[in-house]
């Protein structure tokens, strides 16, 4: 299991989620969903499989 980090924020009604590791940014309606997005997101960049990644989430602040 390949582990990374994604760094969370709200932008307005979205969430934008930021992995470091890839230097890539993707985007949320929900925090929920923001782990799944950001694996799908490194799966994609890194072309491997999606059950592989492991992501810890970290909520970096929340605006109104």
């Amino acid at each position: 299991m390949r582990r990374y980090e994604a760094e969370v924020s709200r932008d307005g009604r979205w969430w934008m989620i930021h992995v470091p590791a890839i230097d890539g940014l993707t985007q949320s309606e929900r925090l929920p969903d923001a782990e799944l997005m950001a694996r799908e997101l490194i799966a994609v960049t890194l072309d491997i499989p999606i059950d592989e990644i492991a992501v810890d989430v970290h909520v970096r602040s929340v605006g109104v």
